[in-house]
């Protein structure tokens, strides 16, 4: 049987959900799962108390993974990237202009991560790189927008 491929030149274009189909689920799959020994998270860095709680929970277990099966082969990688410029920035109360975003980091820099985990050979394991740009931008409108937006009643103003 033919090993399964990335095309050449294809990009992750969108955010994946659970039970995400299509070519962007298909090929991450290829990716992650070139051995049975490797496994990787990318939990992100900012984004409010609720979802840095659950980002130090996915950290948290995968660490536990690491220490429980890498005796068995098994690593466990977590990779935390600060902005990233993808689509989902266009969700933000406050959405980043193209000055910001020439400043984030792009999908492939994470990528790029990703791949060197996988491709390490299997007695190396990476067990977290904590990304972010060279230069940090001025985020101080957009932790202040963010909080306006979380207060209680903000939805009704």
């Amino acid at each position: 049987m033919a090993e399964k491929a990335i095309p050449d030149g294809f990009r992750f274009e969108r955010t994946l959900r659970v039970g995400s189909q299509g070519d962007d689920a298909r090929y991450l799959q290829i990716l992650l799962n070139r051995d049975n020994e490797t496994r990787v998270n990318a939990p992100g860095l900012i984004g409010g108390a609720p979802y840095g709680a659950a980002k130090a929970g996915v950290r948290n277990l995968m660490g536990h993974v690491h220490a429980v099966l890498r005796d068995k082969g098994i690593r466990a990688t977590t990779i935390m990237p600060a902005e990233v410029d993808t689509p989902i920035l266009d969700r933000r109360p406050l959405v980043p202009d193209a000055r910001a975003r020439a400043t984030m980091m792009q999908p492939e820099d994470v990528a790029r991560a990703v791949l060197l985990c996988v491709t390490l050979p299997p007695r190396t394991v990476i067990e977290e790189i904590v990304m972010s740009p060279t230069i940090q931008r001025d985020m101080s409108a957009d932790v202040a927008t963010a909080a306006r937006v979380g207060e209680p009643g903000a939805a009704t103003r």
